[in-house]
C-alpha cells in the first residue's frame, strides 16, 4: 500500500495535470465558438426529437439526439453554445485517456503527455469543430468510461464498477454503433495483462462474457425493430480486400501525418502509381512495428486497440472515424517517448526534442484546421444571408442556385445543409413564417480564396449553362453519387447525370480526375431560376 504521503502527492499531481489539461484545451480551442453552422447541423437540430423517437431509422443515436434537445433548450440557434458543449465533451474524453493511462501502468508523467498529444491531435478538428461531429466524441466518451470501470473491475471483481461498465458500453453504443468493437478491446486487455497465461482464455471468457450478452441483444433489437437494412448500406458494402488495405493505410496515414493532407491527396490522386507503393511500405513498416509492440503488454494491448476500434468502419475511410482510435495511436507515442526519456545519456534530449517538435506541428495544423473551419462558417453565413436578403426583397418562397460552395478545403460549408440555412436565415433575419424551397445543381469543394466569387458561369444558352472552373484548383463534387463519392470512382468525359428537371454532363476533368467543367441542361425551359454569380450579387427569377 502507497503511504499517505505518496497518496497526497498523486492527488495533486493528477489535479494540477487535469487543470492544466482543462486551460490548454480552453486556449486551443476557444475560437471555435466563432464557427457559424455549416452542412447539415440544422437539419439534425432540428429533426433531434424525431431521431430520438425513430427506433427504425438506419442510425439509432439517441443520445447525440438527446444532447442536441438540450442544446437548442438552452441555446436556441446561437452556434457558440453547441461549440462549447462539443468542448466540454473532448475535454472530458482528454482527461479520460489520462485516467486511462495510469489504469495501464503509465507513469503519471507519460499518462499527462498522452492526454495532451489527444487534446492536440489535428485530427479531431472535424469532431471537435463539426456540432454533428459530436457522435464520435460521445461515444469515446462512454467507451472509455466503460473502459476504465472494466479495468478497475477486473482488478478488483466488484459487481458495482462491471455494471457501470455495462452502463457505459450501452451509451456507448447508443452513440455510435462503432462502439460493437468494445467487447474485443477488453478481451484484448484480459489477454495482454493477465498474469497467468494457462488461464487467459478461461479469464477472458469469465470477465468479458456479459458485454458479449449486449452485443447479441442490442443486433436482435435492432434487427426485430429496424430490419436487415442496419446490417447494410451503399456506404458500408465494399469488402474487397484491396478496399480494405487501402482504407486502413489511409487511416493509419491520416494519424500518423498530422496535416497537409490535402495537398498529399492530391498528389496521390494524380500519381496512382506511387498510392500503391506507399500503401505496401506502410503495411510493411507496420508489420515490422507490430513484432517490435508486442514485446511488451502495454504496447501489445494499445496497438491492438488501434486496429480493433478501426475494425467496424474499415470498409469506409473517414478521417473523424478516426476520433476513438487516436486514443490508442496517442498512448503509444506517449509510451514510447517515455520510454526513451527514461534512458540515460542523449535518448532523454532525443525524447524531448521529439516530444516538443510534435507538440509544436499538431498546434500549428491545429490553428490551420481551425481558421479552415472557421473560414466556412463566414462563407457559410455570408451566402445564406444573400441568398435570403434576396428572397426578402423579392418575397419568394422557392429558389434554383447553378452552384453554391459546398465545402472549403476539405471543411463543411453548404453541403446536404443549403435549405435548412436559408430557411434559418429566412426566419431569424426577415421574418418568414413559412418553409421556403431553396436547390442547387451543382455543389463545389472550393481550394482557395480566389474561387470565394462563386463566378462559374462561362456560357448560357436557352436551358443550357456551362460551368468551369478551369483556372482554378477548385471542382464539383457529387455527394449523391455514391461510385464517385464514396468509392472514388473517377468520372469520364460525357458522363450523364440525370434529375427530376435537369442533367448535368461532365466536360472535363484536372489531372486529379476531378470534375472543373460541366454543362447543366434544363428539361423545362420554361422554369425560372437564379444564380449566384458573385459574393455580392444575385441574378434572380422565381420559379414559377
Amino acid at each position: 500500500m502507497p503511504s499517505l504521503k505518496n497518496r497526497v502527492n498523486s492527488f495533486i499531481f493528477t489535479s494540477q495535470s487535469q487543470l492544466i489539461l482543462v486551460l490548454i484545451s480552453i486556449l486551443a480551442f476557444f475560437r471555435s465558438m466563432d464557427i457559424y453552422f455549416v452542412g447539415d447541423e440544422i437539419n439534425h437540430i432540428e429533426s433531434a426529437w424525431e431521431g430520438l423517437t425513430d427506433l427504425t431509422h438506419h442510425y439509432f443515436r439517441p443520445v447525440k439526439e438527446l444532447t442536441l434537445i438540450i442544446d437548442r433548450f438552452f441555446w436556441g440557434y446561437n452556434h457558440a453554445g453547441y461549440h462549447m458543449t462539443n468542448l466540454i465533451l473532448h475535454t472530458a474524453n482528454t482527461l479520460l485517456v489520462f485516467v486511462l493511462a495510469t489504469r495501464i501502468h503509465f507513469e503519471r508523467s507519460a499518462a499527462f503527455i498522452a492526454a495532451l498529444l489527444f487534446l492536440l491531435h489535428p485530427i479531431h478538428s472535424t469532431s471537435v469543430y463539426w456540432i454533428t461531429g459530436r457522435t464520435d466524441i460521445l461515444c469515446t466518451l462512454f467507451y472509455l468510461t466503460g473502459l476504465v470501470f472494466f479495468i478497475n473491475y477486473y482488478k478488483s471483481c466488484k459487481l458495482m464498477t462491471l455494471l457501470f461498465s455495462i452502463g457505459s458500453f450501452l451509451l456507448a453504443l447508443l452513440s455510435k454503433e462503432m462502439a460493437i468493437s468494445f467487447p474485443l478491446v477488453i478481451t484484448a486487455y484480459v489477454m495482454a495483462f493477465t498474469s497467468d497465461k494457462r488461464q487467459m482464455l478461461k479469464h477472458s471468457i469469465r470477465s468479458t462474457w456479459p458485454f458479449w450478452a449486449l452485443i447479441v441483444l442490442y443486433a436482435v433489437f435492432r434487427l426485430i425493430i429496424a430490419g436487415p437494412d442496419v446490417l447494410t448500406g451503399k456506404v458500408h458494402t465494399n469488402l474487397e480486400i484491396t478496399n480494405l488495405i487501402r482504407n486502413l493505410s489511409v487511416f493509419i496515414g491520416l494519424l500518423v501525418i498530422p496535416g497537409g493532407h490535402i495537398e498529399i491527396s492530391n498528389f496521390l490522386k494524380s500519381n496512382q502509381q506511387v498510392f500503391t507503393v506507399l500503401t505496401f511500405a506502410c503495411l510493411f513498416i507496420l508489420l515490422f512495428l507490430i513484432r517490435v509492440l508486442l514485446k511488451r503488454k502495454e504496447t501489445l494491448f494499445l496497438t491492438l486497440f488501434v486496429l480493433l476500434t478501426l475494425l467496424p468502419v474499415i470498409r469506409l475511410a473517414m478521417r473523424w472515424y478516426l476520433y476513438l482510435p487516436s486514443v490508442g495511436f496517442c498512448l503509444l507515442v506517449a509510451y514510447s517517448i517515455w520510454k526513451l526519456q527514461s534512458q540515460k545519456g542523449n535518448r532523454r534530449k532525443i525524447a524531448f526534442l521529439a516530444l516538443t517538435v510534435i507538440l509544436l506541428t499538431y498546434s500549428t495544423f491545429l490553428i490551420v484546421e481551425q481558421s479552415r473551419w472557421l473560414k466556412s462558417g463566414q462563407i457559410s453565413k455570408h451566402v445564406t444571408y444573400l441568398i435570403a436578403e434576396k428572397m426578402a426583397t423579392e418575397n419568394l418562397y422557392s429558389c434554383f442556385l447553378l452552384s453554391v460552395p459546398a465545402e472549403y478545403k476539405e471543411t463543411l460549408t453548404l453541403i446536404h445543409g443549403l435549405e435548412s440555412l436559408v430557411n434559418l436565415r429566412l426566419r431569424s433575419d426577415f421574418g418568414y413564417t413559412l418553409p421556403a424551397k431553396i436547390l442547387s445543381a451543382t455543389l463545389i469543394s472550393v481550394r482557395s480564396d480566389q474561387d470565394a466569387s462563386f463566378d462559374q458561369l462561362v456560357e448560357h444558352r436557352n436551358a443550357a449553362f456551362r460551368l468551369s472552373l478551369k483556372d482554378s484548383p477548385s471542382f464539383f463534387i457529387f455527394p449523391d453519387q455514391v461510385e464517385i463519392a464514396i468509392y472514388h470512382v473517377r468520372p469520364e468525359i460525357g458522363s450523364k447525370f440525370s434529375y427530376s428537371t435537369y442533367d448535368i454532363i461532365i466536360r472535363g476533368l484536372n489531372k486529379a480526375g476531378e470534375v472543373d467543367e460541366l454543362d447543366v441542361i434544363f428539361s423545362k425551359p420554361d422554369k425560372r431560376f437564379f444564380e449566384l454569380i458573385s459574393d455580392d450579387k444575385i441574378r434572380l427569377e422565381p420559379i414559377d
